[in-house]
């Protein structure tokens, strides 16, 4: 594993980040249970018409810093520019999940308005707490998706990426 920029022994993850908006761009995130909860008070209210049922927006750093967090594990988030990924044909949303280039129209689904469901009820779990949800979720799993990016191919990248 690769040392980490900030001097550490802690072994270094990928990131990617956006270069006009390093680890700021925004997303919605939300779990099936917040939804399943909100559909449930929505069929109660006889609610019609379009509902937005994302989650609270958040930043792409405070995300991946809250999973490290919650994995236990430690581990320093080595943030690559969006340019250096996309030349090096890294996968948006497959091989890195929920990573959307600035240019890519789907952006928009990353910022979803969904006052409309806050104001009929829809409630959110801290972002902490669906972390630890899907962590677990995975570890039930016990295996990798063969879409996300490969341990191999991410070690190739940060040394690359170091230089």
């Amino acid at each position: 594993m690769n040392a980490s920029p900030t001097g550490s022994n802690a072994p270094c993850a990928a990131a990617t980040s956006s270069s006009r908006c390093p680890t700021t761009s925004h997303f919605n995130s939300s779990t099936p249970a917040d939804v399943a909860r909100f559909i449930r008070t929505a069929i109660e209210q006889q609610l019609t018409g379009i509902v937005n049922v994302a989650g609270p927006t958040t930043t792409a750093r405070i995300l991946v810093d809250t999973v490290l967090t919650h994995a236990g594990r430690t581990v320093t988030a080595c943030r690559v520019g969006e340019e250096f990924a996309l030349t090096h044909g890294i996968r948006p949303w497959t091989e890195i999940p929920l990573w959307l280039p600035a240019s890519s129209p789907e952006i928009a689904l990353m910022s979803v308005n969904t006052t409309r469901a806050v104001r009929a009820g829809r409630t959110h779990r801290p972002l902490k707490d669906s972390i630890a949800e899907a962590l677990t979720w995975q570890a039930l799993r016990r295996r990798w998706s063969q879409r996300w990016l490969d341990r191999s191919r991410e070690q190739h990248l940060l040394r690359e990426w170091h230089g």
